[in-house]
């Protein structure tokens, strides 16, 4: 068995906050091979009877004294092994001033996780460990004896009132008398004692009662004991069949988790635990952390009662296949269909009856419609069915339904802000854009017919690459000229005359005169001289896609922009303008992680790739051809070491982009741990150096940004195999990693 320390306690020290988990990630490189394999996850919490329990019969040849926690993989029965002793641990060491090696991690714990490392422990097996475990062997010895694990037990079964009712924890007592007398009766018992002491003191208005506590520590726990045998053989074949009937057990209630999907499970878990001590873990929401359930389907779904035609169960229908398409996004455990609805949809969204405050539907109509909802969406999900996303299109272009525009929300999943209009002015959002798209370009989706009226559609929609920073324009001021004057003069000096002027930015907001500019230039596509000529004439034409101002223009979300360029029709000069079109030349620019760095020495190798935003074309080769002019070269560097340059412009590069292959250029770099920050920056000699998007990025938000957490087995200790590609001498922008992720994105990729 490969056993390793996995998780230690430091205490704090003055100016460093504290205390600290320490995180060994060196354990997780024994999952590398077994990634999709289903290993039993085995928690023992003990001391002295446990040690000799693990050498004996999980064949632990070298067990540790050290309080900590330890972890351990036999890859040839796929099992994983929790060796928790932290409880034991008595004084902490104090944690030293420094970089934290890439090899480790530093969790600092918040207000409400202990006030010793004895509470501590406890709460992180609580919350964490037991949840994710197949079984938990208590040593009852080495915990202070049946009065104190039965105690331990009752205050474990404590949960907020609003948390979700988890799948109930295996929990093996192990006694170290073959002879004991103690009945799993008796230990409910006594552990609803202890609850209920704990409850009505906590809660005395509250009538509990012992029935009440009894039913709590049954819903939270499975116990079982586990007697020493006469012979260690008895005692080890009794292990074992313990071990395999919980995994049976709790393979019947849920699929088991992948070794990926544990490992991820694991570290986020850590991460909450704390940020949040005392919150009980929700592994259904923690597989969603970047594909998150939109957090007001409640107020989507009375919009799609309001907008769809139909009977009640048709509209049942729709908006179970609506849910449907969002509940199993890429990388998603596939849990039991009514625990997907209770944990995303009807319990943490509010799925109830006072959320569909809608004055035509009665309350006894509001309660059939979510059972009817309910039972479709379990219904789907139960079909097995592979293509959710033609079957929900075929819904909705049902004969017996007519789905009208649903205001700011997407006609396809009901779930996200819609971004986009057909010509029809219905409105679709970003993922069901790459979805059901034709990528014409890397990041240009052409969709011909609306896919719920079927009618044709002639605009394009471009979408933000992940890892590229949001650009946002705003707008202001009364005269008309002053402001077409700014964005000419603007528009000269960035000398990309093919490139419309919208394609450099994201976002808009505007007032006052600036309208006029948002609605010509950014939705109606219009030139320059369009709209001169336009205002010399006093007249406005029809708008056709300008209920779509506030979606595609705002549709950040909630993110930070990377540049903001405000203009309200004051004077300006030369060089501002100048020193603006640099910085939106540079914002072209993005990087995405090539290989994920293995920390095994400090520091470590990292490689980006540095690509473009225009797409290849008669416009990038004006835009390399001038950048060339300027002279302009690439700096980069980690924040720990100085800046590499290299030109931007080589005669590979130029015959290669020149045959249509997309810009790309790796950039190889020396990081120390996952928040080292990566510069990357565009110096044109005549101005000072500009960084391009999103940077300084660091590490670990570039790796979540590009969803990498969630497709690897753990970020640092990726197999280099699996995720290196061919160097740009050899192929530039080719179907390497850059050309997979590209793919990857088409279902991954949410603002």
């Amino acid at each position: 068995m490969v056993y390793s320390t996995w998780l230690e306690l430091q205490s704090g020290a003055p100016g460093l906050g504290g205390p600290f988990l320490l995180e060994h990630l060196v354990p997780y490189e024994s999952f590398r091979k077994g990634q999709e394999a289903t290993p039993s996850v085995v928690v023992a919490i003990g001391g002295l009877q446990k040690r000799r329990f693990l050498q004996q019969h999980f064949f632990v040849s070298h067990v540790s004294l050290e309080p900590n926690i330890r972890m351990g993989y036999q890859p040839g029965v796929d099992s994983i092994l929790l060796d928790c002793e932290l409880h034991t641990l008595t004084h902490a060491p104090r944690i030293k001033a420094g970089i934290t090696p890439g090899c480790n991690t530093r969790h600092e714990l918040h207000c409400g996780s202990g006030n010793n490392a004895n509470e501590i422990a406890h709460s992180l097996y609580n919350h964490i460990l037991m949840p994710l475990a197949t079984v938990t062997f208590l040593f009852v010895a080495d915990l202070g004896g049946w009065d104190s694990v039965t105690n331990l037990l009752g205050f474990w079964a404590r949960r907020p009132v609003h948390e979700p009712e988890p799948t109930p924890a295996i929990v093996i007592l192990v006694s170290s008398d073959h002879k004991c007398q103690t009945s799993v009766r008796d230990v409910i018992l006594h552990a609803s004692t202890r609850l209920l002491e704990q409850l009505r003191l906590s809660e005395p208005a509250r009538p509990f009662t012992r029935p009440n506590a009894e039913m709590m520590i049954q819903r939270r726990f499975t116990i079982k004991i586990l007697n020493r045998c006469a012979t260690n053989r008895d005692t080890r074949a009794a292990t074992i069949g313990l071990i395999e009937a919980a995994a049976i057990q709790q393979r019947q209630s849920q699929p088991a988790f992948s070794t990926r999907h544990l490992i991820y499970l694991l570290r986020v878990g850590l991460v909450h635990y704390s940020e949040s001590p005392g919150h009980s873990f929700n592994s259904y929401l923690a597989l969603r952390q970047h594909s998150r359930v939109p957090p007001d389907v409640a107020h989507c779904l009375q919009n799609v009662l309001r907008s769809v035609a139909g009977t009640l169960e048709e509209k049942a229908d729709i908006i179970a296949s609506a849910l449907w398409l969002d509940a199993f996004p890429p990388g998603m455990h596939c849990f039991s269909p009514d625990i997907i609805f209770s944990n995303f949809y009807a319990t943490n969204l509010g799925l109830s009856n006072t959320s569909f405050e809608n004055k035509g539907l009665k309350d006894v109509v509001k309660t059939r419609l979510i059972e009817l909802v309910r039972t479709r969406f379990i219904e789907l999900v139960s079909s097995q069915c592979t293509d959710h996303l033609t079957r929900h299109i075929a819904a909705l272009n049902s004969s017996s339904t007519t789905v009208s525009t649903c205001g700011e929300i997407c006609v396809i999943c009901f779930a996200r802000t819609a971004m986009y209009t057909f010509d029809c002015q219905h409105r679709i959002c970003n993922t069901c854009a790459l979805n059901i798209g034709e990528q014409r370009e890397p990041w240009e989706v052409s969709i011909q017919r609306c896919p719920v009226c079927r009618r044709l559609n002639t605009a394009d929609f471009m979408i933000r690459p992940p890892t590229a920073g949001l650009r946002l324009l705003q707008l202001g001021g009364s005269d008309f000229a002053i402001i077409w004057s700014f964005l000419s003069q603007l528009k000269k000096m960035l000398n990309l005359g093919s490139l419309p002027f919208c394609q450099f930015f994201d976002g808009i907001i505007a007032e006052g005169a600036g309208i006029y500019f948002a609605l010509s230039l950014f939705l109606e596509k219009w030139s320059m001289k369009d709209c001169k000529k336009h205002l010399s004439s006093n007249f406005l034409p029809e708008v056709h896609n300008g209920t779509s101002i506030s979606h595609r223009m705002l549709a950040w979300m909630g993110r930070s922009p990377d540049i903001t360029i405000k203009y309200n029709g004051g004077s300006y000069s030369d060089g501002l303008v100048d020193a603006i079109s640099s910085k939106l030349i540079s914002s072209l620019f993005y990087i995405e992680l090539i290989t994920v760095p293995v920390f095994r020495t400090v520091p470590a190798e990292c490689t980006v790739r540095l690509l473009c935003r225009v797409n290849p074309g008669p416009t990038f080769m004006n835009l390399l051809m001038e950048l060339h002019q300027r002279q302009t070269c690439i700096q980069y560097r980690s924040a720990d070491s100085q800046f590499t340059e290299t030109p931007i412009f080589t005669k590979k590069i130029w015959s290669m982009c020149s045959k249509g292959i997309p810009f790309a250029k790796e950039l190889d770099l020396d990081v120390v741990n996952m928040d080292s920050l990566i510069e990357v920056k565009l110096d044109s000699r005549a101005g000072s150096p500009q960084n391009i998007s999103n940077c300084p990025y660091r590490i670990i938000d570039l790796i979540q940004d590009q969803k990498l957490d969630v497709t690897s087995v753990v970020p640092g200790f990726q197999a280099e195999s699996e995720m290196s590609g061919t160097r740009d001498e050899d192929l530039v922008g080719g179907d390497t990693l850059a050309g997979s992720m590209t793919r990857m994105y088409r279902v991954l990729n949410e603002l």
